[in-house]
């Protein structure tokens, strides 16, 4: 325990505290780990009915039995397997921990001397993959079992996945991909590899104790390696073949349905995203969606949540598809079928109205303020910032000042402007409204299920019958990835 290791003033720090080299405390371990001092925990369905002892907590069955001399002597004098012996030295540790010096903004500490090392590792595998039998099998039956246990979701990450694909351009379901499985062997991937890998495209993000010219090295070096060697294993891409990331287009003023029953037929919980799909990457517009977000984000759960109980998981908040910005309502609830759980959530919405518009000028800026506060507040660690970066890159939206820009937007955010924003993205019958409804049935609610599929009622929203067939059917938003900022090979 750490109180028990370390002085008051390192508790809360303590696993992260770096310890004194000691070879001979290391030594004096490695001399205890000899056949004399050796504990065998040996668990088996075949001891069942051939132990003698119970355990008084869990009532389960064991033996005890001492290790004879004999045995012991025996090990001693058997060889020892050669693939048994002390770990290599790490190579990748480092050796230099020395802080450069810089000039930017932000100063983060790591260590950098170790990383071409680790990086050459790297590609070289990359270069020189080869494909083992016996672990494809295995990394491919868990890779099944990952699969077959989808239908194990809870229902509210079940409606997340519905809603994705729906509005993902290029995604296919979980159940084909399982199909598809059982058929793969390892000569298709080792076939398919340098295919693969000849229509490779590098984005590359170094952060830490490194300078730019340091990272400007890095990224050569690889591109030298894939791209530029005597047999490059990967080719420039023409402009044409750069992947983008496209998100199906919501028609204006029209609700979309998408129920479906859930996966796991004895799960008696159902689940409701209701998401409302707003604008492309813009930062006025974000900072509009944000600063309702956030106002709106805790009446939401106490109203949904805590008075109307419809469900242990209740949550508003924002969603980002590749830089289409939305709104999405998420609950799932085994007291409620998703009907109901959709009209209550418009039903908050009409309440929310008055909430906006009587709000007082000190309130709005209030919330104005804290929201900024949120966006100024460094980084917690390098983990926390690189993936504030990568994002930017894998949406293509490369907006590396975004928190500078979105700070600025809200401190000339007039009141009105958010009300105007509403009244026309996110009101109950705004003209520029888009939303998409998903709907997961559990086994209490399968009767409710069967009305809606079979269309009995009155319904404000169209029903999404074929995934796919919907897809084909709908335009897109433009790819922010795929442009010319990212065709640097």
């Amino acid at each position: 325990m750490p109180y028990q290791l370390y002085p008051v003033e390192d508790w809360l720090v303590a696993q992260s505290l770096p310890s004194n080299f000691s070879p001979s405390s290391i030594q004096m371990i490695l001399d205890e780990l000899t056949p004399n001092n050796v504990r065998i925990f040996w668990e088996s369905t075949k001891f069942e009915g051939c132990t003698e002892l119970v355990e008084p907590w869990y009532r389960t069955s064991y033996s005890l039995e001492k290790i004879s001399p004999s045995l012991i002597q025996q090990w001693r004098e058997a060889a020892p397997d050669v693939s048994l012996h002390l770990p290599a030295p790490n190579v990748f540790i480092p050796t230099d921990l020395t802080i450069k010096d810089f000039h930017d903004k932000v100063t983060v500490v790591g260590y950098n001397n170790k990383m071409r090392l680790l990086l050459d590792k790297i590609i070289g595998m990359i270069m020189h993959f080869e494909i083992k039998a016996d672990r494809f099998d295995v990394i491919k039956e868990t890779v099944t079992k990952e699969y077959q246990n989808f239908k194990f979701q809870q229902p509210y990450q079940q409606a997340m996945y519905y809603c994705s694909l729906i509005l993902e351009d290029h995604s296919w379901p979980w159940i084909e991909e399982l199909e598809v499985l059982p058929h793969l062997r390892a000569d298709d991937l080792a076939n398919f590899f340098p295919v693969m890998l000849a229509k490779a495209f590098l984005e590359c993000y170094v952060a830490g104790n490194m300078q730019s010219k340091e990272a400007e090295s890095i990224v050569n070096h690889i591109e030298d390696v894939l791209f530029h060697g005597s047999q490059p294993m990967c080719k420039p891409l023409f402009p044409s073949q750069h992947l983008t990331k496209r998100i199906i287009k919501l028609e204006r003023g029209l609700g979309y349905l998408y129920p479906v029953a859930c996966l796991n037929e004895s799960d008696v919980n159902s689940s409701l995203v209701h998401y409302i799909q707003v604008h492309p990457d813009d930062i006025k517009m974000n900072v509009k969606l944000q600063l309702f977000a956030l106002i709106a984000k805790q009446p939401a759960f106490h109203q949904l949540r805590s008075v109307e109980q419809l469900g242990y998981i209740t949550a508003l908040m924002q969603r980002n598809d590749s830089g289409i910005r939305g709104l999405q309502f998420i609950i799932q609830s085994s007291v409620k079928d998703p009907v109901h759980l959709h009209d209550r959530v418009e039903a908050f919405l009409k309440m929310f109205e008055n909430r906006l518009y009587e709000m007082s000028g000190k309130e709005y800026k209030s919330n104005v303020t804290a929201l900024i506060d949120m966006k100024l507040e460094k980084h917690k660690n390098l983990r926390e910032e690189s993936s504030f970066y990568w994002r930017e890159i894998m949406d293509g939206t490369l907006r590396f000042d975004r928190k500078e820009s979105e700070v600025a937007a809200l401190r000339e955010l007039p009141q009105q402007e958010l009300i105007d924003f509403f009244n026309e993205h996110i009101k109950v019958g705004a003209p520029r409204r888009k939303t998409l409804t998903i709907q997961v049935f559990g086994k209490l609610h399968s009767s409710e299920y069967n009305d809606v599929i079979s269309e009995k009622g009155e319904s404000q929203s169209t029903r999404i019958k074929d995934i796919f067939t919907f897809r084909r059917s709908r335009p897109l938003y433009g790819s922010f990835r795929g442009g010319f900022g990212h065709m640097k090979l």
